[in-house]
């Protein structure tokens, strides 16, 4: 098997603080397999263009070369650790924010601990605060304004207290008690499943449990609720769609909203844009790659 490179990139837009940094990235050619090389920093990693729904990934210096679990769009990479992702194959364009790793220290007692449970859900985040603030960082990148270093400044030590926040959550609800390994793979693979959306009892119903245990087990397990984890899914489908050619309307029904206005209203609070602008922006980000030139990254 081939060893994992790192893609070649364009850099679209760049912001570099004290404690910070950010870049925006395109990528013009990535293998089937590729690494995230391990730094000393804080990395929150947002995917603004839909990522696969096969799209995997492993921690390759603590987790066994066969396991590669589930990768959302929103994920956070520990200091010192590498990433390396299975089948996320097409172009993508990602926000990738650097964090000290001071800002969330000074908010946990002692030496941070990420431990299966953490690192198993740092790369699901269905976290709206992280993401509206990675959002007005990459807006200061493309248009910095009056007062730039203050609003990094503030916005980094907002960004550790959430990490902390993340960190703590997980760690507080482990008592309870994580859901099985064969549970989470029904949920995931149930929430894949198309043809209808499945609510909270029907997930329930599928892993033979009351509806409070498993919200309990699933927060456990994945350091979120899982009435936000299904809206996350229900999102990245709709983002997958958008790429495609199929009407607003038919992809608010597929995703199993009620009308096409509750759709937008949803879309619209996950990611900071109506579905009409995403499927726009989606188009100039590929029309933009195809005639990019690749261009090495530092």
């Amino acid at each position: 098997m081939n060893k994992p490179t790192a893609p070649i990139v364009e850099i679209l837009a760049d912001l570099r603080k004290p404690d910070l940094s950010l870049q925006i990235t395109r990528s013009i050619r990535r293998d089937t397999r590729h690494l995230v090389a391990p730094v000393d920093t804080y990395r929150v990693i947002l995917c603004l263009t839909p990522r696969p729904v096969d799209a995997r990934a492993r921690y390759p210096a603590i987790w066994n070369p066969t396991r590669f679990d589930a990768l959302g769009d929103l994920c956070i990479l520990p200091p010192e650790l590498a990433l390396e992702i299975r089948g996320d194959r097409q172009r993508q364009v990602t926000l990738t924010c650097h964090l000290s790793a001071g800002h969330v220290s000074r908010w946990l007692e002692g030496k941070a601990d990420w431990n299966e449970p953490r690192l198993t859900a740092s790369l699901q985040l269905s976290n709206p605060h992280i993401r509206a603030l990675l959002m007005r960082l990459a807006e200061e990148a493309h248009r910095p304004g009056i007062g730039s270093d203050d609003l990094a400044r503030h916005i980094a030590g907002q960004l550790g207290v959430e990490i902390a926040r993340f960190h703590e959550a997980t760690s507080e609800l482990r008592a309870v008690g994580g859901l099985a390994p064969w549970r989470l793979r029904l949920i995931d693979e149930r929430l894949q499943d198309h043809r209808s959306v499945p609510s909270v009892e029907d997930l329930a119903s599928l892993c033979r449990l009351s509806v409070r245990h498993l919200a309990r087990g699933f927060r456990a397990s994945r350091g979120t609720s899982l009435r936000e984890y299904c809206a996350t899914v229900r999102i990245e489908r709709a983002k997958r769609l958008l790429a495609g050619e199929d009407a607003i309307q038919s992809i608010a029904f597929m995703t199993g909203y009620a009308s096409s206005s509750t759709f937008a209203q949803a879309f619209r609070l996950a990611t900071g844009s109506s579905p009409r602008d995403f499927r726009q922006h989606m188009s100039r980000a590929v029309e933009d790659a195809t005639s990019a030139t690749p261009v090495l990254p530092d």
